[in-house]
């Protein structure tokens, strides 16, 4: 019994020591969007695409992380949610205008995007809404 508490406190203590955390004066962008899948393209398929392909290439070229997130409860079902992670407000603004569109850097870039979301149109389309937060 006390090899299980000693072991307990040492996994709990190295899972806090390398846990994620969110800096403070990082950007939180909080998408909550709605598939509309064609033919008999499943949700699964579609963020199978979507996780594999559209994913890195944007995190790489807009400097963030981007999660996935599943609905679990309150006013979003049936749909998903996107959780973009930038380490600045000012990465998030080198790209965007402060209306929440792209800016002329950012529809560069976001050509680098437009086979990848040609090819998962093809699934299906995505709208929906956001909210950015900073990290206090």
């Amino acid at each position: 019994m006390k090899n299980i508490l000693i072991l307990s406190a040492f996994l709990l203590f190295s899972a806090s020591a390398f846990g994620q955390m969110i800096p403070k004066g990082a950007l939180i962008g909080v998408h909550n969007v709605t598939l509309k899948l064609n033919g008999s393209t499943t949700e699964a398929e579609y963020l199978a695409a979507f996780e594999s392909k559209f994913i890195p290439v944007f995190s790489k070229i807009f400097d963030c992380e981007v999660h996935v997130l599943n609905y679990v409860r309150g006013t979003s079902e049936n749909k998903i949610g996107l959780l973009f992670v930038f380490k600045n407000a000012a990465i998030r603004d080198k790209y965007s205008t402060p209306e929440g569109g792209l800016n002329e850097a950012g529809k560069v870039l976001w050509t680098k995007l437009d086979p990848i979301e040609a090819e998962l149109s093809k699934l299906g389309t995505r709208s929906g809404t956001y909210i950015d937060w900073g990290v206090r």
